[in-house]
């Protein structure tokens, strides 16, 4: 039996999803969850030998819910299209889905992430240690708008090996992607009821530049690790803002 399969959420992903795939042959099945794509992501996945379901968007939980719901391995690995495991972290999976893990019911596991053509080793993302490897039947997503993850019950643990990640490319893409995200986090803040939206865009973004530029040596990644700083700074000021928008028109209409 089969005892890992690895989701892969993806939408419109035909010129990434392949090496995707093929860092990960040969462990288990493999489920790509489409969300809605218009290019050749399903056929490229399906060549790859992967299993394809196509969903509506209803938001990144959603999906992953639906991709845990489709698999029936007693192991899942979750991996974004612009992610690859390189070797030790194969190795180390095999062994960990294979009986040689011990009592946990789900891994860490280093990410490493190149940020307009930089690795990034230091700033926020030079120790992201995310939970991508758990059992099945133990582990469950909140509900989040973005930034969700697997929260597991039972101890963790974490595994040698890398997921490189390719990340931005370009400043535009960066700026694309930020504004989405911090339009999805105000309106989570808005469902959750939190306030003081005003308090926190004028003393958040200060704040998140000293932390990842200085305190976390991010100025140790050149120009890259400036801007991510810097573009850390502002998205916290863009998703407060939205969030004091909202907060504004919801007391004008009443």
């Amino acid at each position: 039996m089969t005892a890992l399969t690895t989701i892969v959420i993806a939408r419109d992903e035909a010129a990434r999803i392949d090496a995707c795939l093929a860092s990960v042959e040969g462990l288990g099945e493999a489920l790509v969850v489409d969300t809605g794509s218009t290019d050749a992501t399903a056929a490229v996945a399906r060549g790859r030998g992967a299993r394809v379901i196509a969903i509506p968007w209803r938001g990144f939980v959603d999906a992953r819910r639906r991709g845990l719901a489709a698999c029936e391995t007693p192991w899942v690995l979750m991996l974004d299209a612009d992610e690859r495991a390189d070797a030790a972290l194969r190795e180390a999976i095999a062994r960990a889905v294979g009986g040689e893990g011990g009592l946990a019911q789900g891994y860490r596991i280093r990410r490493r992430t190149r940020f307009l053509g930089r690795e990034m080793r230091h700033g926020a993302w030079g120790r992201d240690r995310p939970l991508r490897l758990f059992r099945r039947d133990a582990a469950h997503y909140a509900d989040r708008a973005v930034h969700e993850h697997a929260e597991v019950r039972g101890p963790t643990a974490e595994l040698p090996g890398t997921i490189e990640h390719l990340g931005d490319a370009s400043w535009g893409d960066y700026m694309r992607k930020l504004n989405r995200y911090t339009t999805l986090q105000a309106m989570d803040d808005a469902r959750t009821a939190r306030r003081g939206a005003a308090i926190q865009m004028v003393a958040r973004p200060p704040l998140i530049f000293l932390r990842d530029y200085v305190l976390k040596l991010g100025c140790l990644d050149g120009w890259p690790g400036f801007l991510l700083a810097a573009g850390s700074s502002f998205s916290q000021f863009t998703r407060w803002a939205k969030r004091w928008e909202i907060q504004h028109e919801t007391n004008r209409a009443t």
